[in-house]
C-alpha cells in the first residue's frame, strides 16, 4: 500500500536515469511562490543550459514571423460558396446557371446576326471569283479596310464587264440606251465624289436597279 509522506524538507534533488524505486510516483510543489516569465527563467540558467532553449525559441519565432509575412491566399469562388448557408448556395447555383444560359443565348444570337450580315454583304460581291461560302467566312473576320478593298474589287469587275458588253453592242453610240444613261450618271458621280468611273458605274447599277434591268432586257446578258 503506498505511503504518503508529509512535511518533508528537501534540500537536494538528484536527476538520474533510473531511481532506486522505479515504481515510485513523486510529485513536488512549493507551498507558495510566483510564476516566472521567460526572461526570469533564462536568467537563472547557465549559458550552457540556456543556449539550446534560446535556439529553439529563436527558431519558433522565425517560423511565426514568416507565417505572418506570407499573405493568405485569396478565397476562391468555391470557398466562398461553401461558406454560405445551404439555402443561399442553392439560390447562387440557380442564378449562375441562368446567367450562363443567358450568355450562351446572347453569344448564339450574335453569331446568327454576324452570319446574316456577312451573307448579305457577300451577295453584293458576287463578281469576286471566290466561292460564296468562303467569301462569307472572310467577311465575318475582315476589317473595314479589307471590306472596302473587296467592294472596290467587285465594283471594278462589274464595271469592266458592263463596259465591255455595252461597247460590244454599240450602246455607247446610242445616247438613249440604258448603258449610255448608266455611263452618264456614273460620270457625274465620279466627278462629284472624286471616285473612279468603275466604282461610280457600280454605284449607279446599285442605286438604279430598274435602269440596270432595262439594260439587261435590251440584250446585254
Amino acid at each position: 500500500m503506498p505511503n504518503l509522506l508529509e512535511d518533508l524538507i528537501i534540500d537536494r534533488v538528484d536527476l538520474v536515469d533510473e531511481g532506486a524505486n522505479s515504481e515510485a510516483f513523486i510529485e513536488l510543489f512549493k507551498r507558495k511562490g510566483k510564476n516566472m516569465n521567460y526572461t526570469e527563467v533564462m536568467a537563472q540558467l547557465t549559458a550552457e543550459q540556456s543556449a539550446p532553449i534560446k535556439a529553439e525559441f529563436d527558431r519558433l519565432n522565425g517560423e511565426i514571423t514568416v507565417l505572418k509575412a506570407k499573405p493568405a491566399p485569396a478565397p476562391t469562388e468555391e470557398d466562398i460558396i461553401k461558406s454560405m448557408p445551404e439555402a443561399a448556395q442553392k439560390v447562387f447555383q440557380t442564378l449562375k446557371v441562368q446567367k450562363e444560359a443567358a450568355e450562351e443565348t446572347l453569344r448564339k444570337s450574335k453569331e446568327v446576326e454576324k452570319e446574316a450580315v456577312a451573307v448579305a454583304k457577300a451577295a453584293t460581291l458576287k463578281s469576286l471569283p471566290i466561292e460564296q461560302k468562303k467569301l462569307v467566312e472572310i467577311i465575318k473576320s475582315a476589317s473595314t479596310d479589307v471590306l472596302d478593298l473587296l467592294s472596290a474589287a467587285a465594283a471594278s469587275i462589274d464595271a469592266t464587264v458592263l463596259s465591255t458588253v455595252g461597247k460590244e453592242k454599240g450602246a455607247a453610240n446610242n445616247p438613249d440606251s440604258a448603258w449610255s444613261k448608266i455611263e452618264t450618271k456614273a460620270t457625274e458621280i465620279a466627278k462629284s465624289k472624286n471616285i473612279s468611273q468603275a466604282k461610280a458605274i457600280s454605284q449607279v447599277v446599285e442605286e438604279n436597279p430598274d435602269l440596270y434591268k432595262e439594260y439587261l432586257q435590251g440584250g446585254a446578258n
